[in-house]
């Protein structure tokens, strides 16, 4: 569960570049604005890869501050190594990641940074995954670097703070990264602004407005109408809020940001910033 909380920014970002691939045609179809409600790191996302790949009158509404209200602000900022899915799909939005975050890195101080992560097996059963991880990480020329100890004396020597009397296996994965999230907010809606996306704060959408073909023709926002071909709610949490009538959703619970806790049992600790239980 823990690693999948730290996965959540690098998806947010990869799925915004992929709902803007899949609103391309729809682009092309309306000719009209695209309205996006939200302004976290999806929001953001899909406005920069709608905008990069030719959309003209993208509109973002944010009902608060870019990057102020919502997940994308307490998210931890730790990206996973790409081999560390096991789902080649996924590999693909990882590695894609990476790249998208290098990029970005070159027009701001992005804090993108590949310290690697160790991670700790204390059980045969997560000791297995171990295992198995650093075979995937094996195959890729570039996880070179990748260490699979199983003395605890050497992983003293490697990381003083480790308390191994339960640890079996210790896991280095060296492309395992950071990102400052705020800056990420930041230079994604430099770049959005910068590529002629309509940005607008403290505005919230409020409902969208279907026509007699049950398509989207206009979104009601705090400062009025805005006539639209094609809509995308990346509201987060907040979703639910903007109406849309006889629209069939799910509401799933997830992780917002990946937690510290700490008990008596060393075994039941979660590791932050570099160190991860398995």
């Amino acid at each position: 569960m823990h690693s999948r909380c730290m996965a959540v920014i690098e998806a947010k970002v990869q799925w915004g570049k992929q709902v803007g691939e899949c609103l391309k045609r729809t682009v092309e179809m309306t000719k009209g604005p695209i309205v996006i409600a939200g302004g976290g790191l999806v929001g953001l996302s899909v406005a920069y890869n709608l905008a990069k790949r030719g959309a003209k009158d993208v509109f973002l509404f944010e009902r608060h501050c870019i990057g102020a209200h919502h997940s994308t602000r307490v998210s931890t900022g730790m990206i996973n190594n790409p081999n560390f899915y096991a789902d080649r799909s996924l590999q693909s939005i990882v590695r894609k990641s990476h790249e998208l975050y290098t990029e970005l890195d070159e027009h701001g101080t992005l804090g993108f940074n590949r310290c690697g992560r160790v991670y700790l097996a204390s059980s045969d059963h997560t000791a297995v995954q171990a295992r198995r991880l650093f075979s995937r990480l094996g195959a890729e020329p570039a996880n070179s670097a990748a260490e699979l100890i199983d003395c605890p004396s050497e992983m003293l020597s490697r990381w003083p703070m480790l308390a191994t009397e339960d640890v079996k296996l210790a896991l280095f994965s060296p492309l395992d990264a950071t990102v400052d999230v705020q800056s990420l907010c930041r230079l994604l809606t430099d770049r959005c602004r910068e590529l002629g996306v309509h940005i607008h704060e403290n505005v919230g959408v409020k409902r969208v407005l279907l026509n007699e073909r049950r398509t989207t023709y206009a979104v009601d926002t705090d400062e009025g109408f805005i006539e639209t071909g094609a809509f995308v709610n990346a509201a987060g949490i907040w979703a639910n809020l903007v109406e849309v009538p006889e629209l069939p959703d799910h509401q799933l619970e997830h992780h917002l940001s990946a937690a510290l806790r700490r008990t008596n049992s060393p075994s039941e600790n979660f590791l932050a910033t570099g160190l991860t239980r398995m």
